[in-house]
């Protein structure tokens, strides 16, 4: 039984019509001291939107993200970034999130691995029970801010939230495979694990998730 709550994000798990892969673009992040930074960590695992072309602050959170807003809607899940950090000698490294007020050699805008594919599925816990009557229906994203010592998201579905309407932010298609960091894993259990896709995606909605 899933009876641990320790939301970790959005982590990859299937795709739709094929086998399990990966894909992602890369987006820019303003360097700390520029404005238009992000102003909270970003963790791995963590839903991201764009504002003025750059990444922004975690979406989760944000209340009922409407598809008539694009400034509200997910660009995707955050999984790396790489720049030149600020201090001398030291070369461009990747890493697995962003530090808030991080700050690159020369001001420099750092690179950002996103994946914005609507069709990537992925594994993230509940807050409260999920049953499997809710399979198709939509929810909103909850989240803790990314920790700094593990940069590890701490977004979660929101079963608060369930909604038919298209505006959710997920949409539940089935139980997460049990693993042993979880333990067990049912229907119903406390906080349960389960499978979403990202609904309304910032450069896809409307084509996927929407009921």
């Amino acid at each position: 039984m899933s009876i641990s709550y320790k939301p970790n994000g959005l982590s990859f798990a299937d795709y739709i019509g094929g086998k399990p892969r990966y894909s992602a673009f890369d987006f820019s992040i303003k360097s700390g001291g520029v404005t238009g930074t992000p102003t909270n960590n970003i963790g791995n695992g963590d839903v991201v939107s764009l504002t003025g072309g750059y990444v922004v602050n975690s979406a989760a959170g944000a209340t009922a993200l409407q598809p008539t807003n694009s400034n509200q809607l997910i660009l995707g899940v955050f999984n790396s970034v790489r720049y030149q950090p600020s201090q001398q000698g030291v070369q461009p490294a990747t890493f697995p999130y962003w530090i808030a007020g991080t700050t690159t050699a020369n001001l420099a805008d750092a690179d950002a691995s996103i994946c914005t594919d609507p069709a990537q599925v992925y594994i993230v816990q509940a807050n409260a029970p999920m049953l499997e009557s809710y399979i198709g229906r939509n929810f909103n994203l909850g989240g803790f801010a990314a920790t700094t010592s593990l940069g590890q998201s701490g977004i979660f579905v929101d079963v608060s939230t369930i909604t038919t309407q298209p505006w959710g932010q997920v949409k539940l298609i089935g139980l997460a495979p049990r693993t042993p960091a979880m333990g067990t894993n049912a229907w119903g259990d406390p906080y349960t694990w389960v499978k979403v896709t990202l609904n309304n995606t910032l450069l896809h909605a409307g084509q996927y998730g929407v009921v």
